[in-house]
C-alpha cells in the first residue's frame, strides 16, 4: 500500500483516478499513511459502488487493483461484485477494459512490521495460490508479481 500511494503522490499529474475502499482506508489509517493520499481521490461511500458510475462513459483504458487482498481475488475469480473494488472491476470488464492485479498474497511467505516494529511473517494459503492462478488464466486480467513490474507497465503505457 505504501509503495502504491508514494508512487501516486510523487509522480506528478498522471491520468489516473484513485478509488479508495473502506477496507483500504482502514489499512491506510492503521499504518498511518494518510499523508500519502493524493488529492482528488474517490472514497467508497456505499457497498453498491455508485462511485464508479462515471466509468460507464467509456473513458478508462485500464483498471488497476493494487494491492488486491486475497478476499478480493477470491471474489473476482467467482464473479462477485459487492464492493467498490469488485464493482469497479466488473463494470470495467463488461466494457472490455483489462484489469491489472497486484495480489497481496503473491508470494508463499510475506513479512511485514507492525507500527511498534514487531516482525510478522504470514504464509500464503493453498486456496489463495489457486485463486491467483485462476485469475491469471481469466480473460481481461493481468496479474503482476511485484509493484515494480506493475509500475513499469503503467508508466510505459502513460508515456
Amino acid at each position: 500500500m505504501k509503495e502504491v500511494l508514494e508512487f501516486l503522490k510523487t509522480s506528478g499529474p498522471l491520468p489516473i483516478k484513485l478509488f479508495i475502499s473502506k477496507a483500504g482506508l482502514e489499512v491506510i489509517r492503521f499504518f498511518e499513511l494518510e499523508r500519502l493520499i493524493p488529492e482528488n481521490y474517490i472514497m467508497e461511500r456505499s457497498s453498491s459502488g455508485l462511485e464508479i458510475l462515471g466509468l460507464l462513459s467509456g473513458n478508462i483504458k485500464k483498471t488497476v487493483v493494487a494491492p488486491c487482498s486475497a478476499n478480493t481475488v477470491a471474489k473476482l475469480v467467482n464473479g462477485v461484485a459487492d464492493s467498490l473494488c469488485t464493482n469497479l472491476v466488473s463494470q470495467s470488464q463488461k466494457m472490455g477494459v483489462e484489469t491489472y492485479i497486484l495480489p497481496t498474497d503473491i508470494h508463499d511467505t510475506m513479512t511485514f512490521h507492525t507500527k511498534s516494529g514487531k516482525k510478522i511473517e504470514l504464509k500464503r494459503r493453498d486456496i489463495d495460490r489457486e485463486n491467483i492462478e485462476k485469475l491469471r488464466n481469466m480473460k481481461l486480467f493481468r496479474v503482476f508479481n511485484s509493484f515494480e513490474s506493475l509500475k513499469k507497465e503503467i508508466l510505459s503505457e502513460i508515456t
